[in-house]
């Protein structure tokens, strides 16, 4: 969950888990397989509405983020053009590392600096006179 984010980065509530991740897993598994058969999450959004359910883009993203965390299907990637299943081991890996290592690096430089922040305001002011 995302502080600040609540409302749309909560953990899966009981209808997403028993009735939507398996309608979208399912339609992935079949649909998607190979990057040319990328589906958005646009397309699951309307994909659910034929079967007279409903989730929002944000949830969608949680769905997937949960199939993937769970392995539920595994070499679940996604690109500019939507979610697919990738069998091919060195493409999971550079999706890994470009993806998620860049901005796993970002972050930390951003961790570090406001520990930095925070540990130069917890110091006492010093003052310096000038002669």
């Amino acid at each position: 969950m995302v502080q600040g984010f609540e409302h749309i980065t909560h953990e899966l509530n009981e209808q997403e888990e028993n009735v939507l991740l398996p309608v979208i897993a399912n339609r992935i598994a079949t649909s998607a397989i190979g990057k040319v058969n990328a589906i958005t999450g646009e397309q699951l959004i309307i994909y659910l509405q034929s079967r007279n359910l409903k989730s929002s883009p944000a949830r969608i993203r949680k769905i997937v983020q949960y199939i993937r965390e769970a392995k539920i299907l595994r070499g679940l990637l996604a690109s500019g053009h939507g979610y697919y299943i990738s069998t091919n081991s060195i493409e999971i890996k550079e999706y890994a590392d470009k993806s998620y290592g860049s901005r796993i690096r970002e972050m930390l430089k951003v961790h570090q600096s406001l520990l930095d922040d925070a540990e130069y305001l917890a110091k006492p002011l010093q003052i310096e006179l000038f002669n």
